[in-house]
């Protein structure tokens, strides 16, 4: 894989060694994990992924540390795109060739804003490798709509599948959930 010679000063790793991905993944509170600013973490010769000064992973090839400023640019088209490994960036060569980076490549080559005052497209990648819904919301609410996108897309699948069939694995197929019980306001939880 070509990685970008910049960014290799913020190199913390071979992504198979325990001691990158704690620097890569850094432990959080709430979320559970995030992405640590400014680093690079490596594959082999197969992939990289790099963050920039805010955990995002870069998508600009053209402004590669890009950070994203709030307010947020009259002219600019923000897109946020949540979701897991695969948006982080797993199985693509690099943090430039991963979903939201192709996203942002073919809407620079094929596209303009429908709005007329807006000229520039910015795709930002707020994937973390293993988060599910139930990280992404927190997630998106805590730091990412202070960014103030124009458009959020969610991309999931492999980890909500893992935790789903965690659940029923361990309490079977009508496992605890907190639902709105039709008759009252209170919570139904029969199966806690």
């Amino acid at each position: 894989c070509a990685l970008p010679i910049f960014l290799q000063p913020n190199l913390v790793g071979e992504i198979r060694q325990a001691a990158a991905q704690r620097q890569f993944w850094l432990a959080d509170p709430v979320l559970g994990r995030r992405l640590d600013p400014n680093a690079l973490i490596v594959e082999m010769n197969y992939t990289w992924r790099a963050t920039n000064a805010q955990g995002l992973i870069v998508t600009d090839d053209e402004q590669p540390l890009r950070t994203y400023v709030t307010p947020k640019p009259g002219n600019v088209f923000r897109i946020v795109v949540l979701g897991g490994s695969v948006i982080e960036g797993d199985g693509a060569t690099g943090s430039f060739s991963a979903l939201p980076g192709q996203l942002l490549a073919e809407l620079r080559r094929n596209y303009v804003p429908a709005n007329s005052t807006q000229s520039e497209f910015e795709v930002i990648n707020a994937g973390v490798g293993g988060y599910t819904v139930e990280q992404e919301l927190p997630y998106f609410l805590s730091e990412l709509a202070r960014l103030q996108p124009d458009l959020v897309v969610t991309v999931d699948g492999y980890a909500d599948l893992v935790y789903m069939n965690l659940l029923i694995e361990r309490f079977g197929p009508d496992f605890p959930l907190l639902v709105k019980d039709r008759k009252s306001t209170r919570l139904n939880s029969s199966h806690v």
